[in-house]
């Protein structure tokens, strides 16, 4: 495509101007050759945007695939809990609700933090307002307001191994799992540790060097959300069955 361009723009122009530098009328040919080559420059662009438009339209559904399992697992979590108000093991159940929304909230962060960079300029993270809104299930991103969803540098900078985000949220997810294995003294929680394991979920390719986009690096979060509501789940049947 944008060969393409520069042949319309740039070189039809210049061959254009050599041309027919001297003539004082336009010939049939000069007007063949606009016509030709605006058949062949509008299709191609029509094209190009379609193709573009399939390709996003990939990533959107998958996110908000991710999104409504985490509704429902999220809601599934809720009703547990509200069924179990009266028994002993309330005051446990209301404790890993909050681990678990402690963890969520600092994965929230982190997704904030990636979209905030990629929207603004290098050094210079934008204002987030309706890339993000609040909803009785959390923070919900608005995937088709990114400017840049494939842009790679948030993914390098917050979930390689090494950085600061990324050390962070593997100290966190290693608190979860240890506490909930706590509870289970029979070790039956920690079995589950894999679900939120990070280097399983968020994928590093440094040693080839490919480059993840940030629709890539937020898809691989969701996904983290999903596993750590399934293994609240888990957790929550096996302390009803202990109390």
């Amino acid at each position: 495509m944008g060969g393409i361009i520069v042949i319309f723009f740039v070189v039809f122009p210049w061959y254009t101007w050599l041309t027919w530098k001297n003539d004082e009328n336009v010939s049939a040919r000069f007007i063949f050759m606009v016509i030709g080559a605006l058949a062949v420059m509008i299709p191609s662009a029509l094209l190009n945007m379609n193709l573009r438009r399939d390709y996003d339209r990939g990533y959107f559904e998958h996110q908000q695939e991710q999104h409504a399992m985490y509704k429902y697992l999220l809601n599934n979590n809720r009703s547990f809990m509200s069924n179990c108000s009266d028994s002993a093991a309330s005051p446990v159940l209301l404790q890993i609700s909050l681990k678990t929304n402690e963890l969520l909230d600092v994965i929230n962060g982190i997704e904030a933090a990636m979209i905030a960079e990629s929207e603004g300029e290098p050094g210079n993270p934008a204002t987030i307002s309706q890339q993000i809104v609040q909803t009785a299930n959390g923070p919900e991103i608005q995937f088709g307001l990114l400017k840049r969803p494939f842009d790679p540098t948030p993914v390098r900078d917050f979930l390689l191994p090494g950085c600061n985000a990324r050390t962070g949220l593997d100290d966190a997810l290693k608190g979860y799992t240890d506490y909930l294995a706590g509870l289970s003294p029979e070790g039956d929680l920690r079995r589950y540790s894999g679900l939120t394991d990070p280097s399983l979920l968020l994928q590093d390719y440094v040693a080839d060097g490919r480059m993840i986009s940030l629709m890539s690096g937020l898809h691989s979060l969701e996904l983290l959300k999903n596993s750590i509501l399934t293994v609240e789940s888990r957790a929550f049947s096996a302390v009803a069955v202990h109390q």
